[in-house]
């Protein structure tokens, strides 16, 4: 509108525009004004949630941190808060850490095919690279564990992140000794002590301990 109106003009004009935009203009002030309020109940259910997850979480992990010899009552309830954080809050960090609680349950109590079972629902439902790497071990030494050991090897050919290199070279060197490749898993587990991470020194008595094993079938391998 222009200055040099006089106020009644302003005030017609005003009148104009508004009975040709302000219905308009109103609607969108009310979907702003909705969506607004739509944005910040999601936030505060995705907050809610998240806080539901963590109690819920919280609860299984005291009774995780009490070690493995549980009671009936405390595997129950083991197994009952871990599949409820998995059904009702699955895209959690929270859902992957259950399912990782309850396969080491599952591994205690010599259960290896639910012990997979819950590392697989895990794999499926994160994306986080880390995560993979670590479930992909663990599979792959449960696989070991119950003579699948060309699976095993799949599941560890080569490391996703270059910090895990050392740790999937171990685990090959561990399948490639239970199929008898001596050789193979010598070289494997050298793999593993080379890309050793320095931080990870404590293995590396381990590991020499492992490959020393089959220094002596190396030694014959290279004098041929």
């Amino acid at each position: 509108m222009s200055a040099h109106l006089t106020e009644e003009e302003q005030i017609e004009a005003f009148k104009r525009w508004w009975k040709d935009n302000g219905t308009n203009t109103l609607a969108v002030i009310v979907i702003a004004i909705a969506g607004y309020f739509g944005w910040q109940g999601w936030q505060a259910n995705k907050q809610a949630q998240k806080e539901g997850a963590s109690a819920m979480y919280q609860q299984l992990s005291d009774i995780a941190d009490t070690g493995l010899d549980l009671s009936e009552s405390q595997l129950v309830e083991v197994a009952t808060l871990g599949e409820q954080i998995k059904e009702q809050y699955k895209s959690s960090q929270y859902a992957i850490n259950a399912a990782l609680v309850l396969a080491k349950y599952a591994v205690a109590d010599n259960n290896l095919d639910e012990a997979k079972k819950q590392l697989q629902w895990a794999d499926r439902h994160t994306e986080d690279p880390a995560t993979k790497a670590v479930i992909s071990q663990r599979i792959a030494r449960l696989a070991i564990a119950q003579g699948q050991l060309d699976e095993a090897l799949d599941l560890v050919s080569s490391a996703p992140l270059e910090e895990f290199t050392s740790a999937f070279a171990e685990v090959k060197g561990d399948a490639l000794a239970a199929k008898g490749e001596s050789s193979k898993a010598y070289d494997a587990y050298q793999e593993a002590l080379a890309s050793l991470p320095s931080e990870q020194g404590n293995r590396r008595q381990f590991l020499e301990m492992k490959r020393d094993q089959y220094a002596t079938e190396q030694s014959l391998v290279e004098a041929k």
